[in-house]
C-alpha cells in the first residue's frame, strides 16, 4: 500500500512536515511514515587506519577522533528518536486515523528515498534542512526532486491549510500526468484554484489549459485559467502573491527550452522565491 513519507530532522520546518503529512493523510486516506536519516557523510561509522604507515603518536589521536564520532552518532540517533516520537504525537493530535509509523536510517538521504520510492505515494520534505540555515533551500532538495518520480510536497513555512492553489502549467507530460493523478486522488477537491500558463496564447494552448481545468473540476475544484506573456521567474511568484494562493503546483525539470523555467537552477529559483508550500508533480 502506498504511504505518505514525511522527512523530519532538527530544522524548524519539521513540525510543518508533520502537519502537512497529516493534511495529506486526511485528504488521501493514506498512512504516514515519519523518516529520520542520519547522513552518513556527517556521521561516519568508523575510521579505517589499516593502510596508514608510521602513525606513531598520532594513532591515539585518530582513536580519540573515532570515539568522538561514535559519540556524536549516538547522540544524533537519540535526538532523532526524540524527533520521531514528538512527530508521532503531533500526528495523533491532528487526528490521523491510521496509526503512523517511524523509520530511522543511518545512510544518505537520496539513497534511502530511492529505496523507499516503490512504497511511496507522496514525499513530504522541508524546503530547508537542519544544516541549511534560515534562508534558501536545502542542499539535498534539488537532488531529491530530480531523482524521484513521485509527487513531492515541499514545505516552506508553518502549516496553513490550503484553500486556494495555483498551478504553473507548462504543457509538459509531467504536469499533465501529475494533474491527472491529483484529480483522481481528490486532493484538491473543494478548493479554489487557477491554472496559469506563461507564454504565447494560442488555440492549442488554450484548449490544453481548459482540458487541465476540466480534470480538476471533475474532482470538485473551482478552477479558472489564465495565459500571460512574460518571464515565468517573475510572473509566477507575483501571481502567487496576487491570487493569495497557499499552495503552488508545478511540474519538475522539463528539458525543453520553451519550458526552461522548470530546468535546473530555474526550479531552484522558483522554490527560493515563493514562500508557500509547493506540490511538485512528476510524470
Amino acid at each position: 500500500m502506498s504511504k505518505i513519507i514525511g522527512c523530519i530532522d532538527g530544522s524548524p520546518l519539521a513540525g510543518s512536515v508533520c502537519d502537512y503529512s497529516a493534511w495529506l493523510a486526511h485528504r488521501l486516506g493514506l498512512p504516514v511514515t515519519l523518516l529520520h536519516v542520519l547522513e552518513r557523510s556527517l556521521y561516519p561509522t568508523s575510521h579505517d587506519t589499516s593502510g596508514a604507515i608510521g602513525l606513531g603518536s598520532r594513532e591515539h589521536l585518530l582513536e580519540e577522533l573515532a570515539s568522538l564520532d561514535e559519540q556524536r552518532a549516538r547522540l544524533a540517533r537519540s535526538h532523532g528518536e526524540d524527533l520521531l516520537a514528538a512527530g508521532l504525537e503531533r500526528l495523533k493530535q491532528k487526528g490521523v486515523a491510521t496509526p503512523p509509523g517511524t523509520l530511522q536510517r543511518h545512510d544518505y538521504l537520496a539513497d534511502t528515498l530511492r529505496e523507499l520510492e516503490p512504497e511511496m505515494g507522496v514525499l513530504v520534505i522541508g524546503k530547508r534542512g537542519e544544516q541549511s540555515g534560515a534562508r534558501g533551500i536545502g542542499s539535498h532538495l534539488e537532488t531529491v526532486v530530480r531523482m524521484l518520480h513521485k509527487p513531492i510536497l515541499v514545505c516552506a513555512s508553518d502549516f496553513i491549510e490550503p484553500k486556494r492553489f495555483l498551478v504553473a502549467y507548462d504543457g509538459s507530460e509531467a504536469t499533465h500526468q501529475g494533474l491527472l493523478r491529483v484529480a483522481k486522488s481528490m486532493l484538491l477537491s473543494g478548493l479554489k484554484g487557477e491554472i496559469l500558463h506563461v507564454g504565447e496564447s494560442t488555440p492549442t494552448r488554450t484548449a490544453q489549459l481548459e482540458a487541465a481545468a476540466d480534470l480538476l473540476r471533475s474532482c470538485g475544484s473551482d478552477v479558472v485559467t489564465q495565459i500571460v506573456s512574460g518571464h515565468p521567474e517573475d510572473l509566477i511568484p507575483d501571481r502567487v502573491h496576487a491570487s493569495q494562493a497557499d499552495l503552488l503546483v508545478m511540474g519538475a525539470y522539463s528539458h525543453s527550452a520553451a519550458r526552461r523555467f522548470l530546468l535546473g537552477s530555474q526550479t531552484s529559483h522558483m522554490l527560493r522565491h515563493t514562500s508557500i508550500t509547493t506540490l511538485i508533480l512528476r510524470a
